[in-house]
């Protein structure tokens, strides 16, 4: 998959809806996931397992790790890729948790400003 993200800024958040049987073919990017489902159903597949996040829980994938997504449900997603080069000690691990009030606040905040601009020192 072609990574569209600005890499002069470590931290990029989208919100993006899926329709209901939608499928996003086996890719990966650089950049870390942080994976919010806000509403529906969505499965990770990776190559030893499959993972289930159910809504109001969150998926981290590591960068570089291939794995496809498929949403049994309309869903609403948030999504903040993390660049590991500037944001040293992100996780090496998979994992799917309950997001959370933080992580969503967090992910909702980034959305409102403009997807370019990076955080002020102040700001991060």
């Amino acid at each position: 998959m072609r990574d569209e993200r600005n890499p002069a800024v470590p931290v990029q958040v989208v919100a993006t809806d899926h329709p209901r049987g939608s499928r996003i073919a086996r890719h990966h990017h650089g950049a870390a996931q942080l994976i919010v489902l806000l509403r529906g159903a969505m499965r990770l597949e990776l190559d030893d397992r499959v993972l289930t996040v159910p809504p109001g829980h969150a998926a981290f994938l590591p960068g570089g790790l291939p794995h496809a997504a498929a949403y049994s449900e309309h869903s609403a997603v948030q999504v903040a890729y993390l660049d590991p080069a500037a944001l040293e000690g992100l996780p090496c691990e998979t994992a799917v948790f309950p997001a959370g009030a933080l992580p969503c606040a967090l992910l909702a905040r980034a959305l409102e400003r403009d997807p370019g601009a990076p955080l002020l020192p102040a700001e991060a």
